[in-house]
């Protein structure tokens, strides 16, 4: 028994409206694909705090009074341009804070690392050691990240630029 024609041009039909819908699909997707392949991106510094085999986490955070806290500071430029930066290295006690606005409040300074970074490049800092004088708990060390102003001709505080650990020590 064959089919009517009636039923053959609705077969038609519907066979066209699930290839046009197929292709615009189709056209769509790709489009959206190209558009986030050829746009630009938006220029970043990536800052980041690793432990002593340079991966991020598995952070030593409970030492001795005068044994190191070994980590290293890495620093990305995905800017449009080089950048010249002050890496300032801190520690405190449990009194010490840090916010993303502010960076370390009621710290102390234990050094400062001052370079240019070519744009696209990266620098990763030699094991950075900081020791502790006395015991505590939650005592703080860390990194905060300034960019160089030109106008100013200072070094600024970035703001969100900021890493830290937070570790007991013990006598």
């Amino acid at each position: 028994m064959s089919e009517s024609p009636e039923i053959l041009d609705e077969n038609e039909k519907l066979s066209k409206i699930t290839k046009i819908v197929l292709i615009f699909g189709i056209v769509l997707t790709t489009s959206f694909i190209m558009y986030d392949l050829l746009r630009p991106k938006e220029p970043y510094i990536l800052f980041s705090l690793e432990n002593e085999e340079g991966n991020l986490g598995d952070y030593t955070n409970n030492v001795t009074i005068g044994t190191p806290v070994q980590f290293k500071i890495n620093v990305t430029n995905r800017m449009d341009t080089d950048i010249n930066v002050s890496i300032t290295i801190h520690k405190g006690d449990n009194s010490t804070s840090v916010s993303r606005t502010g960076g370390f409040q009621n710290s102390t300074l234990v050094s400062n690392i001052s370079l240019e970074i070519k744009k696209d490049e990266q620098y990763s800092s030699d094991l950075i050691e900081v020791v502790f004088d006395e015991a505590g708990s939650n005592m703080i060390t860390g990194a905060q990240l300034n960019l160089f102003n030109e106008t100013t001709q200072e070094y600024e505080y970035m703001e969100g630029y900021v890493v830290y650990l937070r570790v007991n020590v013990h006598e």
